[in-house]
């Protein structure tokens, strides 16, 4: 897409193609979270998968994931995604407004924004081309 995002990083994430364990308990951004490494679980996801494990720092009130640092498949860290200015846009559910995505091995990084967020609406996919990205339309 032009930018540090994979599609598979902007994917619902499928529980079940996952192994999840909780390696420890820490405050990140004066939180307290759970940071949990997160395997691929299913010969199709190891298989297609750009990466070999990815550890996530999530909220343990809200639930939200405030950090995942993504590792290629030589267990290198590759990527650092982590979320920025939070809000509640359905019941107790959180979501950041910017999204920063840090490229270790590039050296470069991407910053996406939200300028308003609807739910439970159908997106047509031409919004998710390469063109529509980068013209920010």
């Amino acid at each position: 897409m032009g930018t540090d995002f994979a599609y598979e990083d902007l994917r619902p994430e499928k529980l079940e193609d996952h192994t999840y364990n909780v390696i420890k308990k820490e405050k990140f951004e004066n939180q307290d979270c759970s940071v949990i490494e997160a395997l691929p679980a299913t010969d199709e996801e190891k298989k297609t998968s750009s990466y070999s494990k990815r550890t996530l720092w999530v909220t343990t009130d809200t639930l939200v994931t405030l950090k995942v640092d993504f590792y290629d498949r030589s267990m290198k860290l590759l990527k650092t995604q982590t979320a920025y200015d939070m809000k509640t846009i359905k019941g107790k559910m959180m979501r950041a407004n910017k999204t920063l995505m840090t490229h270790h091995q590039n050296n470069h990084n991407t910053l996406m924004g939200l300028l308003e967020r609807k739910i439970d609406e159908n997106i047509d996919d031409s919004v998710f081309t390469e063109r529509a990205v980068v013209s920010f339309k």
